[in-house]
């Protein structure tokens, strides 16, 4: 017997809280030094990006990406 859409749509919500639920419960590396794979000074962010931490003459600090 095929579901309901009301039967689908509450699935796949279940199935979506479950993927949340794992997601969160990983432990978060964003903006932390991921030095054992690039050299000490390169951090990546939190949308996977690779940064450099600078400071301008003024001592303004800032994020150079590439």
């Amino acid at each position: 017997m095929a579901e309901t859409p009301e039967e689908r749509r509450e699935r796949l919500r279940a199935i979506a809280k479950q993927r949340v639920r794992a997601l969160l419960a990983k432990p978060q590396a964003f903006g932390i030094n991921q030095g054992s794979i690039l050299d000490r000074s390169t951090y990546t962010g939190p949308r996977g990006g690779r940064y450099t931490q600078a400071e301008t003459k003024n001592g303004v600090r800032y994020r150079r990406y590439f």
